[in-house]
């Protein structure tokens, strides 16, 4: 059997008793006092954080649910309606099942589950309901760490960014922009450019109500509590993003 290991007899253990034995009364409890206001702030920040992510992980759940219930409603009226499929989230159907990656499609129903896939970050949600067994990714990989993944396939001149906001208040320029940059005569766009139906203008409730962040209006706006919660989130990311921006961009408030 081994011999216990004294470390009253470590020397750097003897030092330290004696330069503490050489301490005023005042000086030590000065330190004790120091060191339970560090502890203190250590607990207090890792509290901060892990409610921080706690808050981010409850607003995802959310968005996720809400997405599965609406696709569900959309079902009820039309068994068969496409799912989404956009660059964030996709939903995915018992009969999608070859188009997941086996790890994904063996996830537990009923919870949500964040994993690597391909390069990327997932949040993944799985349910079971009336259409069956239903899954929505969302990919956690924000728009500059995107653009950046292809930049290391590509050069810089072959990308590019444009905005959904140029999108729908300024068609027909920034249609141009596309099709000047894949090479495409900009001139051969239609006169009439067909109406824009979004999806997620269909009325079905805000998904971070059960967190209090609630809508204020029927236009969408955020409280200002998610409003500074988003911000602080993304405000990184849209930094990172800047050279991508048009000019004159203010990165949405966050810049």
């Amino acid at each position: 059997m081994a011999p216990a290991i004294d470390f009253r007899q470590n020397r750097y253990v003897l030092k330290l008793n004696d330069w503490f034995s050489r301490l005023s009364l005042r000086a030590r409890i000065a330190g004790t006092m120091i060191a339970l206001v560090a502890s203190a702030g250590l607990v207090l920040s890792a509290w901060a954080y892990l409610a921080d992510e706690q808050l981010k992980r409850n607003i995802t759940l959310d968005l996720l649910s809400e997405e599965l219930t609406h696709f569900e409603q959309r079902m009820r009226v039309d068994r068969g309606a496409e799912p989404l499929r956009s660059a964030r989230l996709a939903i995915y159907r018992s009969s999608d099942l070859a188009e997941l990656p086996r790890h994904i499609a063996m996830l537990k129903p009923g919870e949500m589950h964040r994993v690597r896939s391909g390069g990327r970050l997932l949040d993944v949600l799985v349910r079971d309901g009336d259409f069956g067994r239903l899954y929505i990714t969302y990919d956690v990989t924000t728009y500059a760490t995107q653009v950046e993944r292809y930049l290391r396939e590509f050069d810089r001149e072959r990308l590019l960014v444009v905005c959904q906001e140029d999108l729908l208040a300024q068609d027909r320029e920034a249609l141009g922009r596309i099709c000047r940059h894949v090479g495409l005569d900009p001139e051969r766009l239609p006169q009439d450019l067909p109406a824009r139906v979004h999806v997620t203008d269909l009325d079905h409730p805000w998904p971070a109500r059960r967190l209090g962040l609630r809508r204020r209006s029927r236009r969408g706006e955020l409280s200002p509590r998610a409003r500074a919660v988003l911000a602080d989130r993304l405000a990184p990311e849209v930094q990172r993003l800047r050279p991508w921006l048009p000019e004159g961009h203010d990165g949405w408030g966050l810049l």
